[in-house]
């Protein structure tokens, strides 16, 4: 799955930067609207598609969907000072966005519900603290355990195989390390 981030169009996104479980949320129930043959009308016409998920899955592998150099701005880079050999380019990050836990859930699920009523639930806790995780019955906590990155210079020139990718994989909890 590839983490979506909001448009860049969109200043109210901009001006209240979503956590990292809004984008994750979003981007396991996606929907949009594809042009496709309709019967009825004997032409192509618009219409709306939409994801949910059915499951979740033991491990969930995340694609953080880096594109281009703007998408640093979400995790707190000041991408301006990037090309600049300053202090504040080399500065650590102040801004804490990945959790170290998630709790997923699906709901919606059962034989009786319409397929489109689906909704993600998605909670983060920042701290490395499971207390403050707020958790549902029936749906998945992880853990942050893995962050893999393939980086490269903003400076370099943009090609199919030189952008950034980087990928965090969220495995469960188990019970036991819940009540331990």
């Amino acid at each position: 799955m590839c983490l979506q981030y909001p448009d860049k169009k969109d200043e109210g996104a901009i001006r209240t930067k979503p956590s990292f479980a809004d984008c994750l949320r979003d981007s396991l129930k996606t929907s949009g609207e594809v042009r496709a043959w309709c019967e009825g009308h004997k032409a192509y016409t618009r219409m709306s598609s939409a994801r949910h998920p059915k499951a979740l899955p033991r491990v969930m592998s995340v694609n953080l969907g880096m594109r281009d150099p703007d998408d640093l701005r979400w995790w707190g880079v000041n991408v301006d000072t990037i090309n600049s050999h300053t202090k504040e380019a080399a500065a650590p990050i102040k801004t804490q966005w990945l959790p170290h836990y998630l709790h997923v859930h699906v709901s919606g699920n059962d034989s009786n519900s319409d397929s489109n009523s689906n909704d993600v639930t998605v909670t983060q806790s920042l701290a490395d603290d499971l207390d403050q995780l707020e958790t549902r019955d029936g749906g998945v906590t992880y853990e942050l355990t893995a962050l893999a990155c393939l980086a490269r210079r903003p400076a370099e020139e943009v090609s199919a195989y030189s952008l950034a990718l980087l990928y965090f994989v969220v495995q469960p909890l188990s019970s036991s390390s819940i009540l331990s």
